[in-house]
């Protein structure tokens, strides 16, 4: 997808949404998305992706650490 970036057009739906989610990276397009893609870039990086995964499995394993059986979830409003 990123070798013909320049040939890829969001559709008028998205277009539309814009007024609602902005200009980001998601809604952007040519020059814009560029740059932030470029902003965002380093977050994707192999080492940070494995960093992500310690938190995430840390986050896990507390939130199983909780759980009791027979228990159902309860959600607050």
């Amino acid at each position: 997808m990123t070798t013909h970036s320049r040939k890829i057009v969001k559709g008028r739906a998205l277009q539309l949404g814009r007024d609602l989610l902005g200009d980001g990276l998601i809604m952007s397009e040519g020059e814009t998305w560029r740059r932030h893609r470029r902003l965002a870039q380093p977050a994707f990086h192999r080492d940070q992706i494995v960093a992500y995964a310690d938190v995430i499995l840390d986050h896990a394993q507390r939130m199983l650490a909780a759980w009791r059986s027979g228990e159902s979830a309860r959600r607050s409003a």
